[in-house]
Parts: structure tokens; C-alpha cells; sequence
């Protein structure tokens, strides 16, 4: 695909929208329901996991990687025990969360 660089810097400049929504949604939940910090971290560390796989695939280092970070929210889902709905709405909340913060600090350090 010739154009992914073009598509990942369009979606890293628009990171900071998935950022606000997601922490938004993550902080009423916390509020407003019991907190399930297991499904809240393996959210986090899949969601800045997957946007460090879709860094390599724009960097071109190989299709593998886009594959892989397509594979990886399914994997959080089926290896997360998730006890509740709630537990599963904070793991993708946690998962955007992770996934909009790792691309919007690659984009402030690379304006610089």
C-alpha cells in the first residue's frame, strides 16, 4: 500500500479526539460503576501494543505487523476474563485510551 503514510499521519493527527473520548468515557465509568483495573491495563498495554504495531506498518517495515494489530484486540478480548459488561466496556474504553495516546505522543515527538 503506497499511501499508508499519508493514512497514518491523518490518523495521528486526529489521535487527540480518540484521546479525550476515550478518557471521558473511562472516567464516568470509573465514577459511576465498579472499576475493574485487570480489564482497565490489559486495555492500555494491548491498545499502545497495537498503535506500536501500526507505527512499523507506516514506517514500512512489512504487512506482518498490520496483520498482527489487526489481531490484537481480538486476543484482548478472548484472553481478558471479563466478569461483567461493564468489565468489557472498560476494557475497550482502556483499549482506545491506550491506542490514541501512544499515536498522539508519536505525533507531538515527531513535529519536533
Amino acid at each position: 500500500m503506497r499511501t499508508s503514510p499519508q493514512v497514518g499521519s491523518s490518523i495521528i493527527s486526529q489521535a487527540y479526539i480518540g484521546f479525550i473520548l476515550s478518557l471521558l468515557i473511562i472516567v464516568l465509568l470509573c465514577i459511576t460503576t465498579e472499576i475493574y483495573i485487570f480489564s482497565i491495563m490489559n486495555g492500555l498495554i494491548s491498545g499502545a501494543f497495537t498503535s506500536t504495531l501500526l507505527l512499523c506498518y507506516w514506517r514500512g517495515k512489512g504487512g506482518v505487523f498490520f496483520i498482527l494489530a489487526l489481531m490484537s484486540p481480538l486476543f484482548l478480548i478472548v484472553f481478558t476474563v471479563l466478569p461483567s459488561f461493564i468489565a468489557l466496556f472498560q476494557l475497550i474504553a482502556s483499549y482506545f485510551f491506550g491506542t490514541s495516546t501512544l499515536l498522539m505522543l508519536y505525533g507531538f515527538a515527531n513535529k519536533k
